[in-house]
């Protein structure tokens, strides 16, 4: 019987070695993670404990590729821009 740290970390692997989908908790959780191992300048990043070597370099990228957020800076100004419009009517 499988406990929930390892349900967990099954999840982790499945998502960023198989490319299952991941939900908001777990993508929550992902870009935490990398977030932190992107600082992390010691030997053991939170990560790299739950998979082998040649793992942790596509697991790492794959993650990467997951969590990135993307969006067309013409959409970014124009919600900017309502945002603003809507603050000066709201003062």
């Amino acid at each position: 019987m499988a406990g929930p740290k390892t349900e967990l970390v099954d999840e982790i692997r499945m998502v960023s070695l198989y490319g299952n989908k991941a939900d908001g908790y777990l993508w929550s959780l992902l870009k935490l993670l990398r977030f932190v191992d992107s600082w992390f300048i010691g030997n053991a990043p939170m990560l790299k404990q739950y998979f082998g070597k040649m793992e942790y370099e596509i697991a790492k990228q794959r993650i990467s590729e997951l969590v990135a957020v993307k969006e067309s800076n013409e959409k970014a100004e124009k919600d900017f821009d309502n945002l603003c419009d809507f603050e000066a009517v709201a003062v």
